[in-house]
């Protein structure tokens, strides 16, 4: 999921986690992340790492283009510059992930070049060649082992991704900065309110997030899907809240120790926020969540009647310890790995489940521990050394437990409003036929009488339009942000349902 939404094994964890996850997936390295954003498993955390360390920068003096290719390509920039004493620093740019100044440990010896960041476990080493126009080295992450050689260019060479959706000012409705409490955690939460112009008052959604740390606009890869959503309902006459999550953005609050039921409760807060606007019409409320999203949103609705409907975009209708599964299973073979790997990668992640399913306070000693008996199985060494990664860090985290033995049919079968539930059949981190079935049979059970499903062909996680295998090292390369149908049978649907 957005991302991005559970674990994924990750071609490009070589650039570590989350924006998301939020998240962010290929086969290749067999390295676990959580997906950030929103949604994915591409490494999208370091456009937040801290850049405070790093020195003032008194010169720049070079830059350096590469690509790194792991399955999914990474461009990157490494800039160095000369400090006022004479001593040498740089950073590191990807591109592709839109994440820059990345600080780094750098050192340069005549011709050696060596660049490293402990936190992300990142090596480089390479030699400059004679005519000082190339850096030929290796490129080193975790169990990854890559060669990668970097092209000296112009000094201010950067890479601009096109992002033709985003919306620019000015905008035909209105568009203000908000606070709102989360008064039971003792938070504030910042985000943006579009309202339509004229009298009101006006139907609302509230957007939610996918799993990671996400700002407002579930930024990633230089898509701002929420600002897209926002604009195109807000246009329809929908006025739209969405908000940066706890601990992100200008909200506060702590998001390392929060759990999905915790998110609920901020999306809680904004809804009573929505209904003091006089602009706003209060039995026309609704909310639209995406990945993760989609599973708060059946939370805040289940045993509610003051909500006039919920969307549900790539939402799960299973718990997560399927939703892993089954991402891992398809992504891996997309990626052409051997029967073999995947499914040795399975019998891995089946161990760490089952002891996370039957410990309510696993730790990550034990889950590490479980790692370590599944590999020291495997007959082969090349695969052994792939999968022998701790997982102890990711998995025991507080959000992770909670997701892993979360059953979303239960608050699905208690939702009584109107639901549209939609997804990609190219999503690979959230299956659709899995999924949508799951959440049918929910709503069926419990009674629902008013609900739509909809698949939505040649559509990923990110509802990209794509003509490949929806594979999530795709999600950076294709312009579109999100798709034009997929928007109109959105904001049709909440107009009947509002109406």
């Amino acid at each position: 999921m957005t991302n991005e939404f559970g674990a994924v094994i990750s071609q490009t964890a070589p650039l570590e986690k989350k924006m998301h996850l939020r998240s962010i997936a290929r086969a290749t390295s067999f390295v676990m992340t959580i997906v950030i954003a929103t949604t994915l498993a591409i490494p999208i955390g370091l456009a937040q790492t801290d850049t405070a360390q790093v020195a003032p920068v008194a010169e720049h003096i070079e830059t350096w283009k590469g690509t790194l290719n792991l399955g999914a390509k990474l461009e990157l920039g490494l800039k160095v510059y000369r400090q006022n004493d004479g001593t040498l620093s740089a950073k590191l740019d990807s591109y592709t992930q839109n994440a820059l100044g990345i600080p780094v440990e750098f050192s340069r010896d005549g011709d050696k070049y060596k660049v490293s960041n402990k936190a992300l476990g990142l090596e480089y080493e390479a030699q400059r060649s004679a005519d000082k126009s190339m850096l030929k080295g290796v490129f080193k992450q975790g169990p990854v082992t890559t060669d990668l050689e970097f092209e000296k260019t112009d000094l201010n060479y950067e890479v601009k991704q096109n992002r033709p959706q985003t919306p620019t000012t000015p905008y035909p409705y209105d568009s203000s900065d908000v606070t709102f409490e989360n008064k039971k955690h003792d938070l504030s939460l910042a985000g943006t309110l579009t309202i339509p112009r004229g009298d009101g008052p006006f139907a609302a959604a509230i957007l939610i997030t996918g799993s990671g740390p996400q700002n407002r606009d579930e930024e990633l890869l230089g898509h701002r899907p929420f600002l897209v959503i926002a604009d195109h309902l807000t246009r329809q006459g929908i006025a739209v809240l969405r908000f940066d999550d706890r601990g992100v953005g200008a909200s506060t609050g702590d998001f390392s120790t929060a759990t999905s039921e915790d998110f609920a409760e901020d999306v809680r807060s904004g809804m009573d926020f929505l209904k003091r606007d006089p602009k706003i019409d209060a039995a026309k409320i609704g909310l639209i969540g995406h990945s993760e999203g989609g599973l708060i949103a059946p939370m805040v609705a289940a045993g509610r009647d003051d909500l006039a409907f919920i969307v549900l975009l790539a939402g799960p209708g299973v718990d997560g310890a399927r939703i892993i599964q089954t991402q891992q299973s398809a992504m891996l073979q997309a990626a052409g790995e051997s029967p073999e790997a995947v499914t040795a990668n399975q019998q891995l992640i089946a161990a760490v489940l089952d002891l996370m399913k039957s410990d309510d306070d696993v730790t990550a000693t034990a889950i590490n521990a479980a790692c370590k008996s599944v590999v020291e199985e495997i007959q082969d060494e090349d695969l052994r050394k792939k999968l022998d990664v701790p997982l102890g860090a990711m998995f025991s985290t507080p959000w992770m437990q909670y997701f892993i033995r979360y059953d979303p049919s239960t608050n699905l079968q208690r939702v009584q409003c109107p639901v549209l539930a939609v997804n990609g059949t190219k999503d690979m981190q959230v299956l659709a036929d899995l999924n949508l079935d799951a959440i049918e049979g929910a709503l069926t059970k419990g009674g629902n009488q008013n609900f739509k499903v909809v698949r939505l062909p040649n559509q990923n996680h990110l509802f990209q339009e794509t003509d490949g295998s929806g594979a999530t090292g795709d999600y950076a390369t294709i312009e579109q942000t999100f798709s034009p149908k997929t928007l109109a049978v959105i904001s049709e649907w909440i107009a009947q349902m509002t109406k």
